[in-house]
C-alpha cells in the first residue's frame, strides 16, 4: 500500500463520484470517526502521552485500513508508513514538541479539489478521522492526528490567480503566503496576510489572520470576498456573502471545523513600492524604560493606521543574558516612518538598529528561514488584553527575568480597523481588544527545559490575569472554543450542525455540533433548514 504503488487509471473505485452544490446529495450518514487529535495532546501543556489503548486503536487500523480504493481514484499520492523515510519526512511538522503526536495513517497529497472530495468521503466512509494541511505550521499541531488520515494540500494545489482590473487574488487553499505576496505585488498589490512568507495562507485565514496591514485593512477574513468549501458529505460549496451567508460567516474565522477550504478569494489593495521596517534590541537595563516608552506609544488615538509595532523579549542562551525588542513596521513611505519611530526608537540606547527601508516582500519574508526548519519544539500561550488595560511595566519586567533561556514575552499592538467591526461580522471575534500578549517558548531540548518554560508561562499568565479579556487568538493559544470562539460560539454550533453533524472535522479548536437539534441541509441550496427534533412528541 505504499506510496510506489502503480495506479491502475480505470479501476473501478469504491468512492463515490464528487458533487458539486448544485447536485443532490445523497442520504448516508455516519457516526463519526475514530481517531485522535494533535489538539488533544498539546491543549494545556500538560503531559498528554497517547495511552496505551490508543496505541493498540491505532496499529489495528493501520492493518486493516485498505487505501487502494482511494489511491487509484485520485490524482494525488498517498504516503503511508511501509514507505519509510518518505513517510516520515512527509509526517514531520514545524511544531517538534515531543508531546504532539504525528502519526497519521495516510498522508494524502491531494491535486485537485476532486481529490479532496474522494479523501473526505473515503474517511467518512471507513470512520477515519481527517486533518488538514496548508503549511504545517500550526503551534497546535492541528495538520496532523493520531491514527486519521492527513489531506496535505500545501503540496500540489498552490495555484495562485490575480485580477488587477478587479482587485482581486484566488489562491487554493494550499498556498504559502510567499506564493500569494510574489504574484500580486506583480501589479503593485497585495492583501492581508500573516508576517511569515513561509507559513500556509489557508490555516492563517481561517483563524483571523493578522498581519502588517491589518491596522490599515482589517484582518485577513476581513477581506475575504468567496470561498470554495468541500464539506462532510463531499459537497463543494461556493461560499459567499450571497451564496450561504451563514457558512460564509463561520469560515471566516472558524478554522476548519466545517470542512476543507480549497480556494479563498481575497480582496486586494495598493501595495507601497517600499516600507519602512525592521527590528530594535535594547539591554535588559533599559527594560522598563523601553516597555513603557512602548506602552504610551501604542495606546495613542492619532497613531498611523500605517504603523504597527510589537514588543518582543528575547533571551541569549549564548551568553545567557536577556534582551527586550521592538519590531516595527510602517506600510507607507519610509520618511514618514522615521519620523513617527524616532522618538520611540531612541527612547534608550539600543545594542542594534535594523530599522531600514525595504519592499514588502523582503520584510514578509525576513522570517522565512526559522519558519522553514521543521521539528522545533513550540509552545505559545495567547490572551486577549482588555481594551484601555493599563499593563505595570514592572510586571512585564519581572516577568521577563523570571523567564529561562528559551521563553519570550510578547506584547502585539493592532487595533485600528478590526475595532470598527462588531464583534459578530464574522466568526474572529476578538474586535474589543488592541493588544494581544503570549508567553511563548522556541527551541527547548528536554523534559526539564520543557518543565521549566510551562512554570513560567503558568505564573505569568496568572500574573497578567487581571488585563485579560478572557479570550484568546486561536491561531496562537493553545486553548479551548469558548475562549477562542466567545460570544459567537453558539452560533457556530449551530452552523456546525448543519454542515458537519457528525464533527469528523474536530481536529482544530474544536466547535462541537448541537446535540439536542437535528439538521438536515439540501445540497446545493442556498438555504439550510432546521428539524428541530421534538423528545416530547
Amino acid at each position: 500500500m505504499g506510496g510506489a504503488t502503480e495506479k491502475t487509471p480505470n479501476k473501478a473505485s469504491a468512492v463515490a463520484e464528487p458533487v458539486r452544490a448544485e447536485a443532490s446529495e445523497g442520504t448516508e450518514e455516519d457516526p463519526g470517526t475514530k481517531a485522535g487529535t494533535a489538539e488533544e495532546a498539546v491543549e494545556q501543556g500538560e503531559d498528554l502521552q497517547v495511552p496505551q489503548e490508543e496505541e493498540q486503536e491505532v496499529e489495528n487500523a493501520l492493518g486493516t485500513f485498505d487505501l487502494n480504493d482511494l489511491r487509484e481514484s485520485i490524482e494525488g499520492d498517498i504516503i503511508t508508513p511501509e514507505d519509510g523515510q518518505a513517510f516520515v519526512d512527509a509526517a514531520v511538522i514545524w511544531n517538534g514538541d515531543w508531546k504532539i503526536r504525528s502519526s497519521p495513517i495516510a498522508i494524502v497529497q491531494v491535486r485537485s479539489t476532486e481529490d479532496v472530495q474522494k479523501s473526505i468521503l473515503y474517511a467518512k466512509k471507513n470512520k477515519i478521522g481527517i486533518a488538514f494541511r496548508c503549511g504545517g505550521h500550526s503551534i497546535k499541531g492541528l495538520s496532523t492526528s493520531v491514527g486519521g488520515i492527513v489531506i496535505d494540500l500545501g503540496k500540489n494545489m498552490r495555484k495562485v490567480e490575480v485580477d488587477p482590473e478587479k482587485r482581486l487574488v484566488k489562491f487554493q487553499g494550499g498556498c504559502r503566503i510567499k506564493d500569494i505576496d510574489a504574484e500580486a505585488t506583480k501589479y503593485n498589490l497585495c492583501t492581508v496576510l500573516g508576517a511569515v512568507g513561509n507559513a500556509g495562507a489557508g490555516g492563517l485565514v481561517s483563524g483571523g489572520g493578522l498581519g502588517h496591514f491589518t491596522r490599515k485593512e482589517g484582518l485577513s477574513v476581513d477581506n475575504v470576498v468567496s470561498a470554495e468549501i468541500v464539506c462532510a458529505r463531499g459537497v463543494l460549496h461556493n461560499v459567499s456573502r450571497e451564496s450561504e451567508p451563514d457558512l460564509f460567516w463561520a469560515i471566516r474565522g472558524g478554522q476548519s471545523n466545517f470542512g476543507c477550504i480549497v480556494s479563498f478569494t481575497m480582496r486586494l489593495f495598493d501595495c507601497p513600492k517600499q516600507i519602512l521596517a525592521g527590528m530594535i534590541l535594547y539591554d535588559m537595563q533599559y527594560a522598563e524604560k523601553v516597555i513603557s516608552e512602548y506602552m504610551k506609544f501604542v495606546a495613542d488615538p492619532d497613531l498611523p493606521l500605517e504603523l504597527t509595532v510589537h514588543m518582543y523579549s528575547v533571551p541569549s542562551p549564548s551568553d545567557g543574558k536577556k534582551y527586550v525588542s521592538l519590531l516595527a513596521s510602517y506600510v507607507g513611505p519610509p520618511e514618514e516612518g522615521y519620523h513617527l519611530l524616532h522618538p520611540l526608537i531612541h527612547c534608550a540606547p539600543c545594542v542594534v538598529n535594523q530599522i531600514a527601508p525595504k519592499t514588502y516582500v523582503q520584510h514578509q519574508n525576513s522570517s522565512n528561514e526559522m519558519y522553514s526548519v521543521k521539528g522545533v519544539p513550540t509552545y505559545w500561550k495567547s490572551r486577549n488584553v482588555t481594551m484601555g488595560a493599563k499593563i505595570p511595566p514592572k510586571l512585564v519586567v519581572e516577568s521577563i527575568q523570571a523567564s529561562s533561556d528559551y521563553s519570550i514575552l510578547v506584547l502585539e499592538h493592532y487595533g485600528g480597523k478590526v475595532l470598527k467591526f462588531p464583534s459578530d461580522a464574522t466568526a474572529y471575534y476578538h474586535r474589543d481588544s488592541a493588544v494581544i500578549m503570549s508567553f511563548t517558548g522556541y527551541g527547548y531540548h528536554n523534559e526539564k527545559e520543557r518543565s521549566e518554560l510551562m512554570d513560567w508561562i503558568s505564573r505569568s499568565t496568572s500574573m497578567f490575569e487581571p488585563y485579560y479579556n478572557g479570550t484568546s487568538y486561536m491561531n496562537y493559544d493553545c486553548g479551548s472554543a469558548p475562549e477562542s470562539f466567545a460570544g459567537n460560539l453558539q452560533r457556530l454550533r449551530e452552523i456546525k450542525s448543519i454542515y458537519d453533524p457528525d464533527n469528523i472535522f474536530r481536529c482544530n479548536t474544536n466547535i462541537a455540533p448541537l446535540e439536542d437539534i437535528q439538521y438536515t441541509t439540501r445540497c446545493g441550496g442556498d438555504e439550510a433548514e432546521k428539524v428541530i427534533q421534538n423528545e416530547a412528541n
